[in-house]
C-alpha cells in the first residue's frame, strides 16, 4: 500500500509540473516548438556621403622659373633705383638698376605671400647653379629688385640687386638668374 501512495504522490506531483511547466516554459511535458529567429533584411537607402574637407598640405616651398621677357610680359610696374654698395675689398659703388621689385614677382607668380615670415628665406639661383640665400627682411624690401638693365647695360638673364638707396647695403648681388625659391 505504501507503494501506491508513493505512486500517486509522484503522478500527482508530475502533473502538478507538468501543468506549471506548461505555463512557464519549465519541467517537462508538452512544450510548444522553440521558434528561432529568422535573420531579416534591411532594404537600406543610398545616402549623399557626409563632405568632408580635407587639410591642405601647403608646400614648404615654391620655385619660380623666369627670364627677362616674362619678367617683362607680368605687367609689373617697373623701377629704377639707385643703389651704393661696397665689394669685399672696400670699395664703394653706385649703381643705377631697373627692373621690377621682387615681392611683387613673386606675388604675381603665385607666391603665397601672407605665409611669409621672419623664418623664411629666398635663394635666389643663377643660369651657372650657384645661388644665395637671404632672409626676410629681403625678401618683402620695396627695395629688392630683379634688375635687366644696369648702368644703362643689358643684364639678360636678369640681375638680383638686393639694395639700398641709404647707406651701404651689403653687395650680395646675384647676376644671371634664372629662378627664386621661396621657402616658408
Amino acid at each position: 500500500m505504501l507503494r501506491a501512495i508513493l505512486s500517486w504522490l509522484v503522478a500527482g506531483v508530475m502533473a502538478v509540473l507538468s501543468f506549471f511547466g506548461g505555463l512557464f516554459g519549465i519541467g517537462g511535458g508538452d512544450k510548444p516548438e522553440a521558434t528561432v529567429p529568422q535573420p531579416t533584411t534591411a532594404i537600406v537607402q543610398p545616402t549623399e556621403a557626409p563632405t568632408t574637407t580635407q587639410p591642405t598640405t601647403l608646400p614648404a616651398s615654391q620655385t619660380f622659373s623666369f627670364t627677362v621677357e616674362s619678367l617683362q610680359e607680368l605687367g609689373l610696374t617697373p623701377h629704377t633705383l639707385t643703389m651704393h654698395s661696397t665689394d669685399s675689398i672696400g670699395r664703394e659703388f653706385t649703381r643705377v638698376y631697373t627692373g621690377v621689385i621682387v615681392k611683387e614677382v613673386l606675388n604675381a607668380m603665385g607666391a603665397d605671400i601672407s605665409r611669409l615670415n621672419s623664418g623664411s628665406t629666398l635663394r635666389v639661383t643663377a643660369s651657372d647653379g650657384a645661388n644665395l640665400t637671404y632672409d626676410y627682411s629681403v625678401i618683402i624690401s620695396d627695395l629688392t629688385l630683379l634688375a635687366w638693365d644696369m648702368d644703362g647695360s643689358a643684364q639678360n638673364p636678369p640681375r638680383f640687386a638686393p639694395g639700398s638707396t641709404t647707406g651701404v647695403n651689403h653687395a650680395l648681388f646675384v647676376q644671371r638668374v634664372v629662378s627664386l625659391t621661396v621657402n616658408y
